[in-house]
């Protein structure tokens, strides 16, 4: 975003963040009657956010953040760039130390509505945003079985059972209407995808550096919004694992990158492991019309059950392709140094082991009672009705709550590829 000055009959083309201004908000030392300085911080992020400019910047403490009285969302109606994981004084930024996290619970899905953690609103003003530096987990207010339930031992919680529309809320969703900056975050135990935006305009995206654990749906899912426009994403040094289907028959969805028309993918230097239906899924690429490409390099796979990449084809079904087939497929403008991740000792010491067992070994069963030959069904055949039965459906595994320490442990686990400690 550019501002006009003028000078007599000179005019100067400025950008937005001449006039950006500082803001710091402490959950433990603020307060909302403050000015919103380094001496004098406000407590809550979402006061922050509504007395900032656009181009503003948020620097934030330690602590936990669920918006305005506590109501369990962060809305962003202006572009703002957003930092945790500072501090109390604000002399230190370590976002594995100082936590600055974004943790719901039952109560938060009666007061937050539709919205995501934190949701680019429909109405925000052109501007780039920048989220850095947030653990965001959504276990707490998940609808499981209680964990005596699990047929696995060891978890955190029975499968999941989302039975409200309200609870199935994405980390990170909304309209993009200028650059879109995600890094430094970890995403855990989302019910709706982690992060899925619109983007306007052929902006650019940038995802890095992050960690998504336990998603279901998918761990990105991007779309352009401007006919013609075609958005370039990165997509780079993520560690993206255990990502589940829509459903508990395992059908659809699972995917760790999900590629949507109107964006160009550039996929690189990611782990991606784990998934149900193939880690990166170009199935809706028969839509392509804009010059959509993919490219997908240096990224490291493992144990994804259907494949690590997902294409249509022409016979109405999905092909499955390994890694070492991505040079073959057309689909993908650049595919080099792509490999099956062989020694994972780093993640060995981060990924949980009875989830890492339950998910390998997930089985799913259905037994019918339906009888054709029983009173009730014979007397509905004679008065022209349907016959009825009823299907028991039961799986191992699904959605499961996963544990926030292993998913930070995350960061650094493989040198070089995944999410990277935090600089």
């Amino acid at each position: 975003m550019k501002r006009l000055v003028l000078f007599g009959a000179a005019v100067l083309m400025l950008t937005a963040n001449t006039w950006a201004k500082d803001w710091y908000v402490s959950a433990t030392t603020g307060g909302n009657r403050n000015d919103g300085s380094k001496a004098s911080p406000l407590k809550d992020l979402q006061k922050a956010v509504d007395m900032a400019s656009a181009g503003d910047r948020i620097y934030i403490t330690e602590g936990n953040y669920t918006g305005k009285l506590d109501v369990g969302c962060i809305c962003l109606d202006k572009p703002v760039e957003l930092y945790g994981g500072y501090s109390t004084d604000f002399a230190s930024r370590d976002i594995l130390k100082n936590r600055t996290t974004i943790y719901t619970e039952p109560k938060h899905n009666g007061t937050a509505g539709s919205k995501a953690l934190i949701q680019l609103e429909d109405k925000i003003t052109p501007g780039d945003v920048v989220i850095d530096g947030f653990l965001f987990d959504r276990g707490a207010a998940n609808n499981y079985k209680p964990a005596s339930t699990s047929e696995v031992k060891g978890l955190l919680s029975g499968i999941m059972i989302p039975e409200q529309k309200q609870t199935e809320k994405p980390a990170i969703t909304g309209i993009a209407r200028g650059s879109l900056t995600i890094r430094n975050c970890v995403f855990n135990n989302m019910p709706n995808f982690a992060i899925t935006c619109g983007i306007e305009n052929g902006h650019p995206v940038k995802i890095l550096n992050n960690v998504f654990t336990a998603v279901r749906y998918a761990g990105i899912e991007l779309w352009g919004r401007t006919n013609g426009k075609c958005a370039p994403v990165e997509i780079a040094h993520n560690t993206m694992l255990f990502m589940w289907t829509r459903t508990r028959t395992f059908e659809t969805l699972g995917y760790a990158v999900r590629s949507r028309s109107g964006v160009s993918l550039d996929i690189h230097d990611n782990i991606m492991g784990l998934t149900f239906n193939g880690a990166i899924d170009l199935g809706h690429s028969t839509s392509w019309r804009w010059g959509e490409k993919v490219s997908a390099d240096r990224n490291a796979f493992f144990l994804n059950k259907a494949g690590d990449l997902n294409l249509p084809s022409k016979g109405g079904l999905f092909l499955h392709i390994n890694a070492s087939d991505f040079e073959d497929v057309d689909q993908l403008t650049s595919a080099s140094g792509n490999y099956e991740l062989k020694d994972i000792q780093g993640l060995k010491g981060a990924i949980d082991q009875a989830y890492l067992n339950g998910f390998l070994s997930v089985t799913y069963s259905e037994t019918t009672d339906y009888d054709p030959n029983s009173s009730a069904n014979q007397f509905r055949s004679a008065m022209g009705m349907n016959q009825v039965g009823t299907i028991q459906s039961k799986v191992s595994m699904f959605a499961n709550r996963y544990p926030i320490e292993n998913s930070i442990k995350c960061f650094g686990a493989v040198k070089g590829v995944g999410a990277q400690l935090p600089k």
